[in-house]
This record gives C-alpha cells, structure tokens and sequence, in this order.
C-alpha cells in the first residue's frame, strides 16, 4: 500500500531560497536545522522555529521540523520543484512569506554602545577565549593583523583573506563568523557605503574557490554576506547598534545575547568580527586625511 504524502507548510522563508530547483540531497540534521545541498555547494537550512532566519532558511514549526528530522536520512536524495521539496512521501510546500534579508545601511555604528553590551554579556570565542576580554586594547597579534586588514581595505587596498577562511572549530568555522561579523558592520555603517561600490571585500579569486578553502556551509554564509545578506538576528543587532536611542541601547544588548546563544563558538566569534570593525572605523576616521 502506498504511503500518503505528509504536507510541511513553512511558516517563512529566505528570499534567497525563490526560484531555486534541481536534485536535492540531505545534507546533515541538527537540532536545531535540517541542512538539504542543491547541487554541488548550494544549501538550503530547514529550521526549527524560535532560531530567526538564516540567509538560505525555511523555518517549519517544531512539531513538523521534529517530525522531519526524524523522517529523513542523511545521503537521502529528492527534488526541489515547482511544488516544494520532495523527499519520496515527504512533501515540504513551497513557502507562501518570503523576507528580504539584505542588510540596510543604518546610520553610524555605535562602538561604546556595543563594547558595553559585550562585557555585560560574556560570550566565549573559539580561538581567543573570553569575548570581551579579546577585544580589550592591545588586541593580541593576530586580532591586530586582521584589525590593520580591515583599515587597509577601508583605504582602498586589494586584502587577502585566504590566510583565515575556514580557520578554527566549528560546522562554521571560527575565522568564517568572525569575517561575517565584519561584513556586517562594512554593510550597516553608512560611511562606508561608497567603498562598498568601488570593490568587493573578497579577491575574485577567493570568492571563486571558497569551497575549497573551508566548509559547504560556511561556503554559503560567506557567499551571502559578501553581497550583504544576513540571518535575522543579525540584522536586528545591525539596526540597534546603529541607532540612537536609549532603547536602541537596550536592544543593543538583548541582540548581543540573542546572538551569543548561536551555536558553541559562533555568536562570539560573529562578535568579535563586529568589535574589530568598531576598533578599526575608530582608527581609519579619526586618521588626519580621512574626511
């Protein structure tokens, strides 16, 4: 007897996710997210609800997503169409609300308001320790490095980041969050809106082999931070640090804890990409040439 379809209804979706169809094959399952490739390198994250939304996430609720994880198999293959993602009787419906995740640039970055938030809130990297404590001045010698990159490419130069994609632990690795968190702050601070327009952060030829350099799944956040695409929590923590209120204070903080509660090392080490840029505006605006 043949078994009946069993329907998943997204509650939203990634616009980056539209239009995309082809085999699809289950990646890997976690509690918290079901990793499906397209292709070769291109992902897709069904998530548990409660997580916010990754730049490449279908969120389903719990009940379903339990259901699903259970259900499918690492290696399983199936197909992504014009009716959903199929996985033999498992059928998950194509979403019906999509959000636009591309970053906005908000205002100024807020560094005192962020350093706050961070001692007060802890958080553990995965290559320096204590959060707050690697970014308190002197940084170490490899944070001064990546610090003097960041200032470099501010001022127009060609910066290689081969050296630090796809270092350290984690399903992401270490290095990779922390050069998301860079992005981000590149991407939501409004001074640095034009020399986003006069070149890309990566090398052409970094961004062409970052599959070879570090994880599928980092593969894909970094791809999508370049073009300035960010899950939700950190575009709520973008718009607060970028604010002016006593509120945005307040939620500055909250942010700041929502994002230290992403995975083992990764909210830290996100962070510390954020902390470095604050450091590294800090530096690159008040030099005497910079008007």
């Amino acid at each position: 007897m043949q078994q009946a379809n069993i329907l998943f209804t997204p509650l939203a979706a990634s616009l980056n996710t539209q239009g995309i169809k082809g085999r699809i094959t289950c990646h890997s399952i976690y509690s918290k997210a079901i990793n499906l490739c397209v292709g070769e390198n291109k992902l897709l994250t069904i998530q548990r609800t409660g997580q916010g939304i990754s730049p490449f996430g279908i969120v389903l609720t719990e009940d379903e997503f339990l259901y699903l994880a259970d259900e499918l198999s690492p290696g399983q293959v199936g197909e992504i169409n014009h009716q959903g993602i199929i996985f033999g009787a498992l059928n998950i419906a194509l979403p019906k609300r999509y959000l636009d995740l591309q970053v906005q640039t908000n205002g100024e970055v807020r560094r005192e308001c962020f350093f706050r938030s961070v001692a007060q809130s802890g958080g553990e990297t995965g290559l320096y320790g204590d959060l707050a404590q690697a970014l308190q001045t002197p940084l170490n010698s490899e944070l001064i490095e990546i610090q003097r990159r960041i200032i470099y490419w501010l001022e127009g130069e060609t910066v290689s980041w081969e050296d630090l994609i796809g270092k350290g632990p984690g399903l992401t690795p270490s290095m990779d969050d922390t050069l998301i968190g860079i992005l981000l702050m590149i991407y939501s601070d409004c001074r640095l809106a034009q020399r986003l327009q006069q070149s890309d952060f990566f090398t052409a030829e970094e961004f062409r082999h970052l599959d070879k350099l570090t994880t599928i799944v980092s593969v894909n956040y970094l791809q999508c931070a370049a073009q300035g695409i960010f899950s939700t929590p950190l575009l709520h923590l973008s718009r607060a640090i970028c604010g002016y209120s006593v509120s945005d204070e307040i939620k500055t903080k909250r942010r700041v804890e929502q994002i230290l509660s992403l995975g083992h090392h990764s909210g830290a080490d996100t962070l510390l990409g954020v902390g470095l840029v604050c450091l590294a505006l800090n530096e690159y605006i008040n030099k005497p040439y910079i008007k």
